[in-house]
């Protein structure tokens, strides 16, 4: 029997769980475009006009949630330069997560790190794209927090099936009986907006994971028939 076990060992490629997400060697390119002065977790995804929608940290004394289109063509263009997005009246905004829809809207999610993770709709076409900022007023569909109050939470993750749902996951200490003695346990959440404008949320915040142990990097994806696929990490690195 074979003693080799490389196998095992941690791979160093991250695969995106979002369709159509780009290496950083190709947002970087593209962020090199815009007005940026220290971006970071920067996350882009092209939608099927060859348009990449960019969001990401711009980590100053007071970290800011931005939004961006670049029409890659051809020559790049900026289609709606840096853009805040959501609440942004903290010290610690992180892992951002960003998806687009069949009607190239972008779904985006990110924390208010320990405090409260949050899901912006944002419809590009309501903006002129003019090479400005955009119009986040008009553009924006749905602001929502998915959680907040007791506990601690951090890094979302954000699917989309192909009605445009959205499925969110995360980490949280929430644990509203006293099951699991404040250990980090990992939370959905399905999402809904319709054509009449209507939204909805489907399936209310639900622990998937009800053991002890500790849970993190939570990703989302969907399967064959919209079977929503959740990975996480456990407490031996495993997943």
């Amino acid at each position: 029997m074979s003693t080799d076990v490389s196998f095992l060992e941690p791979s160093e490629t991250r695969h995106e769980t979002a369709n159509n997400t780009l290496n950083d060697s190709a947002t970087q390119t593209l962020m090199s475009n815009l007005n940026t002065s220290n971006p970071v977790e920067i996350t882009g995804v092209m939608d099927d006009l060859s348009r990449v929608h960019l969001v990401w940290v711009e980590n100053g004394s007071q970290p800011m949630l931005q939004y961006a289109l670049i029409a890659t063509n051809g020559v790049d263009t900026v289609l709606i330069s840096n853009t805040l997005v959501g609440a942004n009246n903290s010290t610690a905004v992180s892992s951002p997560s960003l998806v687009i829809d069949s009607d190239r809207r972008a779904h985006i999610v990110w924390a208010i790190t320990d405090i409260e993770i949050l899901y912006v709709l944002l419809d590009p076409s309501l903006d002129d794209r003019d090479g400005d900022t955009g119009d986040i007023t008009n553009m924006t569909l749905v602001s929502y927090t998915v959680a907040d109050g007791t506990g601690v939470r951090n890094d979302p993750d954000i699917a989309i099936d192909s009605y445009d749902g959205a499925h969110v996951v995360w980490v949280d200490t929430y644990d509203p009986q006293g099951l699991y003695f404040g250990t980090s346990l990992i939370y959905y959440t399905m999402l809904t907006y319709d054509s009449s404008g209507n939204f909805d949320v489907q399936i209310n915040n639900s622990i998937i994971t009800p053991a002890l142990g500790f849970k993190g990097n939570p990703a989302v994806s969907m399967g064959a028939n919209n079977t929503v696929i959740v990975v996480w990490e456990d407490t031996r690195g495993s997943l």
